[in-house]
């Protein structure tokens, strides 16, 4: 009954990948206890807060992909890295 009491909501492993605080290996882990559609979403949310570069390869749903790729690509060019950002968009569904 304890170990019940203590388990998370859906909604708070989103919350809690949203955190920055929160390392984002654990947070990934608790965006995979998300019911099929939501998983994806959460991670490219996860790392779009934290600003992680790389990370896209542990997002399956296609659309949730290009999603992270187009994110970094934009966090790139911001930082003046153009082929690199280029690169991240060639490599979606719409490059």
């Amino acid at each position: 009954m304890l170990l019940l009491a203590c388990e998370r909501t859906p909604a708070e492993h989103y919350a809690r990948a949203l955190d920055v605080d929160v390392p984002l290996a654990e947070a990934m882990d608790g965006c995979a206890t998300l019911p099929a559609g939501d998983e994806d979403d959460c991670k490219t949310a996860a790392l779009e807060v934290r600003q992680e570069e790389g990370q896209c390869g542990d997002i399956e749903d296609p659309v949730w992909k290009d999603e992270c790729l187009f994110l970094e690509g934009e966090r790139l060019r911001k930082q003046g890295r153009l082929s690199e950002a280029f690169a991240l968009c060639e490599a979606t569904r719409f490059g």
